[in-house]
């Protein structure tokens, strides 16, 4: 059975985009931070309060595919699936998606580096 995948959705800004009015790439890992985010939230509780318990979890490992550029103005919904979850770490496995389809794909390790 496949992972139930959380999905969010928002409107890329300008601040986001370069000067031909495209997302550069950097700016996709924000796209997932944000859809990690609103994640917890979905779960009742945020980013502060895993960290006031001690737990953080650093990116460890990255990686994105792009398949087609997102534009400035454009909603875009990010899919968000937990693909792995051990002791110690979770890797999120992601995927944006444009007006048609998927126009990127990509996953991250964090491992928790603190002290609970």
């Amino acid at each position: 059975m496949p992972p139930t995948a959380f999905k969010t959705t928002f409107r890329v800004s300008w601040a986001d985009t370069d000067v031909a009015q495209v997302v550069h790439y950097s700016n996709y890992f924000r796209f997932f931070e944000r859809a990690e985010e609103e994640f917890y939230r979905h779960l009742g509780f945020s980013f502060n309060d895993v960290a006031n318990k001690g737990l953080w979890f650093p990116r460890v490992e990255a990686f994105c595919q792009f398949k087609r550029p997102v534009r400035f103005n454009d909603l875009i919904e990010v899919e968000l699936t937990i693909e792995e979850l051990k002791e110690k770490s979770i890797k999120y496995g992601f995927k944006l998606f444009g007006k048609e389809s998927a126009v990127f794909v990509g996953k991250w390790l964090c491992s928790n580096c603190g002290s609970g």
